[in-house]
């Protein structure tokens, strides 16, 4: 009997810790081109640090598929002249001090890149914000960096961007705890970072948002990644998005590079 209730009891957590790998043919890009034809004729500026290295690795992949869209992306760094429309980007600040990514993003609109852009965001890392952040903290000094700039810019619209989350845990011993409630691996960091996010959704619901943590909790098929914690729920990374526990892999990164085509796309067809 013990041998029996073992077996049965080892079946079903197999099965709760256990999902179907989402793959590349699964992402639906039938309506990307339209999309990709207004966002070609958008100047954006976008500063950020790896993961934003990951999405950019995604927009151009969805470009190469449509040899007659012409989406200029270009390091702010790399160009003398910027054409009429383009996708620039930088790095900008250090991870682990998000402060510093909103010093830069306002050095760089402020001294090169205000008077030529329609769009503009920044995007923090998933190590922006860990289990030990004040988060608070964060988003005022984010809020507060955004209300000058909007201030200063007033015909730039700018995009709120949610923290990238971390992935839990994929080991099968660490998937029993968690089912019985006795692991926190990776869960108070991305506590913190839905934390974050949840202020982001709070004070600009009537703004632009970019909700990379959505994208990055989302299957294609509309299921949502998450876990249980105290009676709230707190969503995560997908693991099949990534090979690393927090940046994109190829098939997350077209994954969130759709979503974020998807934003521009709606933003610019309003400023058209």
């Amino acid at each position: 009997m013990k041998i029996l209730l073992n077996t049965f009891f080892g079946i079903i957590l197999l099965l709760n810790c256990s999902s179907e790998n989402p793959q590349i043919s699964d992402i639906d890009l039938s309506d990307i081109h339209s999309k990709l034809e207004i966002v070609e004729k958008q100047k954006i500026y976008f500063g950020h640090r790896s993961v934003g290295n990951n999405i950019i690795d995604g927009l151009r992949n969805i470009a190469q598929k449509y040899p007659d869209i012409d989406l200029k992306i270009v390091r702010i760094d790399t160009v003398d002249h910027f054409p009429d429309s383009y996708f620039a980007h930088s790095l900008i600040g250090i991870n682990t001090e998000p402060e510093t990514k909103c010093d830069d993003f306002t050095k760089i609109l402020t001294e090169q890149m205000g008077s030529k852009v329609d769009i503009a965001f920044l995007k923090f890392c998933f190590a922006d914000i860990k289990e030990d952040t004040e988060v608070d903290s964060v988003f005022q000094y984010y809020r507060k960096t955004m209300l000058a700039l909007k201030n200063e810019f007033p015909r730039i619209t700018f995009i709120h961007l949610t923290v990238p989350l971390n992935s839990g845990s994929t080991g099968i011993k660490e998937c029993i705890k968690r089912t019985f409630g006795l692991s926190d691996y990776s869960d108070a960091s991305n506590m913190k970072k839905n934390q974050f996010n949840d202020l982001i959704h709070e004070y600009y619901h009537n703004e632009r948002i970019f909700d990379v943590a959505r994208a990055e909790s989302t299957y294609p098929d509309g299921r949502r990644e998450s876990f249980e914690k105290n009676g709230h729920t707190y969503y995560e990374l997908i693991d099949a998005y990534t090979d690393s526990g927090g940046h994109l892999n190829e098939l997350g990164k077209i994954w969130v590079a759709r979503e974020l085509i998807n934003t521009l796309a709606a933003i610019g067809s309003t400023r058209e």
